[in-house]
């Protein structure tokens, strides 16, 4: 994805769960943001494994984004429900 491997040069590679979730080698990132919660968190945990693969050297930070009131907060507690709750970055 990244043809220039320059270490000082900034990188991102922005694509939806569904279009970027497979197929892909990213061990250059180190930090992995959702912002498109899918109802079936089998699909973000495989979007998430393409920065986990080997020659990864580095730790990987999961970032997901969810805004209250939202339908991307009733897909996040219908996950919870299915595999258990999520840390928030507010500490409830």
């Amino acid at each position: 994805v990244f043809q220039n491997n320059d270490e000082l040069s900034p990188r991102l590679f922005l694509s939806s769960l569904k279009a970027g979730g497979v197929g892909l080698t990213l061990t250059n990132a180190d930090y992995v943001f959702h912002y498109d919660p899918w109802w079936n968190p089998q699909v973000e945990n495989q979007a998430t494994d393409r920065a986990h693969r080997m020659g990864q050297d580095k730790t990987v930070f999961v970032y997901r984004f969810l805004t209250r009131g939202t339908v991307e907060e009733h897909v996040a507690r219908l996950k919870e429900k299915k595999v258990g709750p999520v840390c928030q970055s507010d500490g409830r």
